[in-house]
């Protein structure tokens, strides 16, 4: 079943493999609180949000290894297999907020980034989720910088304007000055 047009879907992560006889997924989960997916009934698969299918959850597990989902239709190895690769979508009813402080990926795309003093340092392009912390990835032209996404280095994020402030240090950016 395809998804009805007007509903947006949001990622909430990728299918890298699975576990099991029984047609378990596992899950790189979008966020860093995968607890937040254990709730899920209702998700969609597919390689983007136009071509996903809709598909029932029998059950999330959150183990030290993984977090794996366990889908309706999906009943042995082979079934699961297809889709390793795959993005897990839900809809935007089943989205929860994030914690304070924290943001979705998909509203930090597109923000313009810029240094306190007012200096233009280029537009997040990428948001990568690491173990320790997202590192954002904004382009300025043929430029390409990582910045982590922690508090000593990111002053303000103005979701409104779509603009980051940033705190400069020596070396964040190649090429950019740091502030005295």
């Amino acid at each position: 079943m395809h998804i009805p047009p007007a509903v947006t879907l949001y990622v909430v992560g990728k299918i890298i493999g699975c576990f099991g006889l029984k047609g378990f997924v596992k899950l790189r989960p979008t966020t860093h609180t995968p607890q937040r997916l254990k709730n899920l009934r209702q998700v969609f698969v597919g390689n983007s949000s136009d071509e996903a299918e809709q598909y029932s959850v029998d059950g999330v597990e959150i183990r030290p290894n993984g977090t794996f989902l366990k889908f309706s239709a999906v009943n042995d190895r082979s079934a699961a297999e297809m889709l390793i690769g795959q993005l897990v979508f839900v809809d935007e009813h089943e989205v929860q907020p994030p914690p304070k402080g924290s943001f979705f990926t998909h509203e930090m795309i597109g923000c313009e980034v810029w240094t306190v003093e007012g200096k233009y340092v280029g537009t997040v392009r990428e948001i990568y989720k690491l173990p320790a912390q997202d590192v954002w990835e904004v382009v300025n032209g043929s430029a390409v910088s990582l910045i982590p996404a922690v508090k000593e280095f990111v002053r303000s994020v103005d979701l409104q304007r779509r603009r980051i402030e940033i705190h400069l240090i020596e070396g964040l950016i190649e090429g950019q000055e740091p502030s005295g």
